[in-house]
């Protein structure tokens, strides 16, 4: 799959391009979806594949792709306003699909349906100009929690709200360190982890090891 395409010159933001079965290198020039185009302000984001279906992020809506060929794909919205600002501000575990989205809050997709989960947290964020809405924020889904990685309007300093959904409906807590880069790793023994940057600090850092940096490869 290949999204955001450049044809012959040309950008087509809202095209969703699709290749040969097994074949990632062959393309046919008519095997494509454009999803609802609107080059200026709606763009694809993210491709995130979720169970059964490919899940398809603009910066206004959520669409999935349903079926396993050119004869029988189907496209349909899941989500009628709230799509995700960024490929880095969506996340998925084996159950849901967590994101943040362009109009300030923090959805959750299980395959029936898309609920807000940003609680009011979010809200007053955005409400009292702490952040925008659209900025690049970052989301990690790792070791049954979503961290979120918020950048202030400087456009540099971070703060990082961890959500928990076991504790009660879901909650959340604040971090006075900011996330730049967030990826879950399966280590070959011992604990999984996530690996992260600190937007002002250098090297590399491993989220269960305390005071632990380095280079990674």
């Amino acid at each position: 799959w290949w999204a955001d395409t450049i044809e012959s010159g040309t950008v087509y933001r809202s095209r969703l391009r699709f290749s040969h079965y097994l074949q990632p290198e062959n393309w046919a020039n008519a095997d494509y979806f454009d999803i609802e185009p609107d080059d200026r302000t709606d763009r694809i984001t993210a491709l995130v594949p979720f169970k059964n279906v490919l899940l398809v992020f603009k910066q206004k809506a959520v669409f999935a792709v349903y079926g396993t060929s050119r004869d029988d794909f189907t496209v349909e919205r899941v989500a009628a306003s709230s799509g995700a600002v960024s490929q880095e501000a969506v996340s998925a575990s084996a159950g849901v699909v967590y994101w943040w989205s362009a109009d300030g809050n923090v959805f959750a997709y299980n395959g029936r349906g898309v609920l807000p989960i940003g609680n009011q947290v979010m809200i007053d964020l955005v409400r009292d100009g702490t952040i925008r809405p659209n900025a690049d924020h970052r989301v990690c889904w790792a070791e049954n929690r979503l961290y979120v990685s918020v950048v202030y309007p400087d456009g540099t300093t971070r703060y990082t709200y961890v959500y928990d959904p076991s504790v009660g409906t879901g909650a959340w807590t604040k971090y006075d360190f900011g996330f730049t880069s967030m990826v879950w790793w399966r280590r070959a023994s011992s604990a999984n982890g996530i690996m992260f940057r600190i937007y002002n600090k250098a090297g590399i850092f491993d989220y269960n090891v305390a005071s632990q940096q380095g280079d990674y490869d």
